[in-house]
């Protein structure tokens, strides 16, 4: 079995969208759609329900309605990636049926976490989502928030039986290398999950990058993104260092909450924070707002 065909190329740059709450910690429709309308225009897809969406800290009825919303609000105009992990199978597999219905271009999901698992185990996982929906299927990579490190085999394995594309967060330039090898002879979509490394990892075969500093600055990476396509590698390197500026600065404290801030700096309602995250306060947010003024972003 080969890869799930996509509806459309999924790649360029893709925004891990945040997503919208009240103080009280609901969903925040019109702040949902105000972010969307935003980043329509200014990305290449948006991926929804990941780690600065707040995903995992959402009921599966919240991740549902944002889905709904999402798909909604962009009417098509750019794709909608749903990540769908969760610590067991079930619940993802429930999560990556309503996307499927509710018109998402493809699901994602991160290895299930808490628990150690061995490599079979994780391939289980993932081809229980496979094998649940029509759409394409990728797997997310990041050791550090699931502590279950998806291996290169494993992932070649995967690929042989219909896993459409890999988004790697493991920050790892040589990690993706190696995914890169391994998936070499199939039509794969390898995603670079960081701006940090995303120079790089388009040489080295990325398609796209999930980018966290796109929820903020989309216009930027989108900078960085056009040069090395166009192969203005002098041009690249020099907007790689303001991207990695533009991530520094988002990083001075909590990252989500600070994102929020610096959306309604652009003029963005895009709500607030879920529990147990706490908004940025005025001190972290002074210094925020320093670096953004000295990279000329204010």
């Amino acid at each position: 079995m080969g890869t799930k065909a996509a509806k459309r190329t999924i790649g360029g740059v893709i925004p891990p969208m945040l997503t919208a709450f009240t103080k009280s910690g609901e969903v925040y429709e019109k702040g949902v759609r105000n972010t969307v309308e935003f980043l329509s225009t200014r990305a290449n897809g948006l991926f929804i329900c990941g780690t600065y969406g707040s995903g995992l800290i959402m009921t599966p009825a919240q991740r549902k309605q944002v889905a709904e919303i999402c798909v909604d609000q962009a009417a098509g105009r750019i794709p909608i990636i749903v990540q769908v992990g969760c610590a067991d199978t079930e619940t993802a597999v429930e999560l990556a049926k309503h996307a499927e219905q509710v018109g998402a271009d493809a699901v994602a999901s991160i290895a299930p976490y808490y628990y150690t698992y061995t490599q079979p185990e994780l391939r289980g996982y993932y081809m229980a989502l496979i094998d649940a929906v029509d759409i394409p299927v990728y797997a997310y990579n990041n050791p550090k928030t699931s502590g279950n490190p998806l291996s290169p085999k494993l992932i070649k394995d995967l690929a042989d039986h219909g896993l459409t594309g890999l988004k790697d967060s493991s920050f790892d330039i040589l990690n993706f290398y190696k995914f890169s090898e391994a998936v070499k002879d199939s039509n794969f979509n390898l995603i670079v999950g960081t701006e940090g490394i995303m120079f790089p990892a388009m040489m080295c075969g990325a398609r796209g990058v999930v980018s966290g500093v796109a929820n903020v600055f989309p216009e930027k990476v989108r900078e960085l993104y056009d040069a090395v396509l166009a192969h203005e590698y002098d041009r690249a390197n020099e907007l790689q260092v303001v991207v990695l500026a533009l991530r520094d600065a988002i990083k001075l404290g909590t990252t989500v909450p600070i994102c929020h801030e610096v959306l309604k700096l652009r003029g963005i309602d895009g709500g607030t924070v879920r529990s147990p995250f706490l908004p940025a306060g005025d001190e972290v947010m002074a210094k925020v707002k320093k670096a953004l003024a000295d990279l000329g972003m204010m």
